[in-house]
């Protein structure tokens, strides 16, 4: 399965926001339908994981629209690196796959965390904009209500509290497999990252913690394991690249191109593999035969 983002993922807005707040004062940063006039002469929040280009072409579109805007940023800094640079090299490409549990979350939380680097001019276009309050070091961990007012309450890690009118969630995709159409039927039994480990961050930092424990939990050659033994074996002949990979294996179809080449001999391994075994108990016999009808006739 490589199918791509669009089949094999949905927009994900954390459980703080959706579970809280009226679906007509939040929207996903890539949703198509935001009325960014509506904006004018409110309040915004754009909130996220790493702050990345969406974040920062949605804050611009708000501001422009006649919005004031409150970009949250949780690196302290404010600065943005380029992780996808960093990873290009054979040892992360080819091996992280076979790191600990604890050790590929580790890095892979990191690299989600501190996202991809934003064009220039978009950059430019924030910093260049008045209505536009950049927020560095701040990691939201509520959102309510508040009141009769219907403006949105949000709270921060670090003590903050903001009142806005509307939230832009730039949170990424959640990867789902009952988002896939053709592994709806099959989801309830592969073996999810939640399956296997409770993180620290996952009481602290739900916009990490909550994408990245939805993604199955692969095994070296990017199959399916099953979330219970004995009870879908069939599922190792089922193969994943797709994003939800990436806690895995480190290296999907949606990124890091360098590492196609790999993966795909991982997966062509794993594929030739099964097909081998599952033929192992055959091969005796037509060893035998070969030998019978190739065997030439004794010298007189």
């Amino acid at each position: 399965f490589a199918s791509g983002r669009s089949t094999a993922a949905e927009w994900h807005v954390p459980r703080m926001i959706s579970d809280r707040v009226p679906k007509s004062k939040y929207s996903h940063a890539l949703a198509p339908d935001i009325d960014y006039r509506s904006l004018a002469g409110k309040q915004v929040a754009v909130v996220g994981t790493s702050a990345g280009a969406a974040a920062l072409d949605c804050a611009v579109a708000a501001a422009e629209a006649g919005a004031e805007v409150w970009l949250f940023v949780r690196r302290p800094d404010g600065v943005w690196p380029n992780p996808l640079r960093w990873a290009q090299f054979a040892g992360f490409l080819k091996h992280h796959r076979h790191c600990s549990d604890a050790e590929r979350w580790q890095l892979v939380a990191q690299l989600r965390t501190t996202g991809e680097v934003p064009p220039l001019a978009t950059l430019q276009a924030v910093q260049a904009n008045r209505d536009i309050h950049v927020l560095a070091g701040k990691t939201l961990t509520a959102v309510s209500v508040s009141g009769d007012s219907g403006r949105l309450a949000l709270e921060t890690r670090e003590g903050d509290t903001f009142a806005v009118n509307y939230v832009i969630a730039s949170t990424g995709a959640l990867s789902s497999l009952h988002a896939h159409p053709e592994l709806q039927h099959v989801a309830e039994h592969v073996r999810l990252w939640r399956d296997v480990m409770t993180p620290p961050e996952l009481l602290s930092d739900p916009w990490l913690a909550e994408p990245l424990l939805e993604m199955p939990y692969l095994g070296p050659n990017y199959e399916f394991l099953e979330r219970r033994a004995g009870e879908a074996a069939w599922l190792s002949s089922l193969f994943y690249f797709e994003a939800g990979a990436f806690l895995s294996h480190g290296v999907t179809a949606a990124g890091l191109y360098g590492g196609l080449r790999p993966a795909a001999r991982c997966i062509v391994d794993g594929v030739t593999r099964r097909l081998y075994c599952a033929r192992a108990a055959e091969f005796v016999d037509e060893f035998r035969l070969f030998c019978q009808q190739t065997s030439a006739a004794p010298p007189p």
